[in-house]
């Protein structure tokens, strides 16, 4: 079956150590929520994603970058269906200190693997650069997202077969923020056009769930 967005919602914050989604909604049918993590600002790594007080995600990256100036970062992190409730709960997002910038997207979805969820995660970063990206590992079927920290960059743009969910440019003149998404089939590279900038950003791609039906003599049962 293919993989269809369920929900989505963003929060963003200045000069703080966490973000709340609030009465983030997940349908009875979403299998997956996946919430990613960019922050501008010292060394600090995200610390917990936790939906519905004891629902707790795993990390697939958070990276941060050491450079002399300003450091981005960049974390994703899911949670199976078997692990959290239907219905409408709050998101909290802590971490290890206080970022100058701080955002958080949150994604449910409909018909992702249980069994095998996710391809493994790619991250990378740079520094004075007007380009942002690495190539997930993915196949036909399969829904790629990244998150993007790019720090002291005025803007920042998907290129091509990537539609952007989130943006953020100049946030308090320290840098910009995205999130984006790609269908498997267009290959998994994942790019961004940023002022010249340091930049932290990770990718991951989700399966699909295998279908229940059946072939007898050409028919589907």
């Amino acid at each position: 079956m293919a993989i269809v967005t369920d929900n989505e919602r963003s929060v963003s914050g200045l000069g703080t150590t966490g973000v709340i989604i609030p009465a983030f909604d997940v349908a009875a049918t979403a299998d997956l929520i996946f919430v990613g993590v960019m922050g501008i600002g010292v060394s600090v790594a995200t610390s917990t994603v936790v939906r519905n007080v004891t629902e707790n995600f795993s990390e697939d990256w958070d990276i941060v970058y050491h450079p002399a100036g300003i450091e981005p970062h960049s974390s994703g992190h899911h949670i199976l269906k078997a692990d959290f409730a239907a219905g409408s709960f709050t998101i909290v997002v802590t971490c290890a200190g206080s970022l100058d910038t701080l955002a958080a997207y949150a994604r449910s979805f409909i018909g992702v693997n249980q069994a095998v969820p996710a391809g493994a995660p790619v991250t990378g970063t740079g520094a004075a650069s007007v380009s942002a990206t690495v190539t997930a590992d993915t196949a036909l079927g399969e829904v790629i997202l990244d998150t993007l920290a790019a720090g002291g960059s005025t803007s920042c743009a998907v290129d091509a077969n990537q539609t952007s969910l989130f943006e953020q440019d100049n946030i308090d003149a320290v840098g910009s923020h995205g999130v984006s998404t790609q269908a498997g089939v267009d290959g998994g590279v994942m790019s961004w056009t940023i002022e010249s900038g340091n930049w932290a950003l990770g990718a991951i791609s989700f399966k699909p769930a295998v279908s229940s039906r059946k072939w007898f003599f050409g028919r589907v049962s």
